[in-house]
């Protein structure tokens, strides 16, 4: 068992892919870091304790006016849907290609399509996860 003041946390983060990570840093530079995966438990309990965790933080941060900082995950980055865009017109530049030369795209061609997909799809969830919490860095 740790107990965590939140006196002693510069920043933290919450990840919500993969299962839900958190992620603490404290003033003295050091880590903690927990997570939950769906493979091996059930991570919704995890979940629910990260979002009361950021509502606790949030408050406690109007609250107190300390500078704890909450840190974008992956895809909050200002520069990802700017990456998403550029590597989604290189897809559609490549099928186009293909489609004008009149051949028929390998079939391979269309496993970056299905990740890139599930990219922009994690991107707007984290998106919508992330509306009203603590500012970010």
């Amino acid at each position: 068992t740790r107990s965590i003041q939140f006196s002693e946390l510069k920043s933290y983060k919450v990840e919500h892919y993969n299962g839900t990570r958190l992620i603490c840093t404290f003033k003295d530079n050091t880590r903690f870091k927990l997570m939950a995966n769906h493979q091996f438990c059930k991570a919704e309990a995890f979940e629910a304790l990260c979002d009361d965790l950021e509502r606790t933080i949030n408050q406690y941060v109007l609250e107190t006016n300390t500078e704890l900082v909450r840190k974008p995950s992956f895809y909050e980055q200002k520069w990802v849907p700017y990456l998403l865009a550029s590597m989604s017109l290189t897809m559609a530049w490549v099928f186009f290609r293909f489609y004008s030369s009149g051949i028929r795209p390998p079939f391979s061609t269309y496993t970056p399509v299905i990740i890139l997909a599930g990219l922009w799809v994690a991107y707007f969830k984290a998106r919508e996860k992330s509306r009203g919490k603590v500012p970010q860095v």
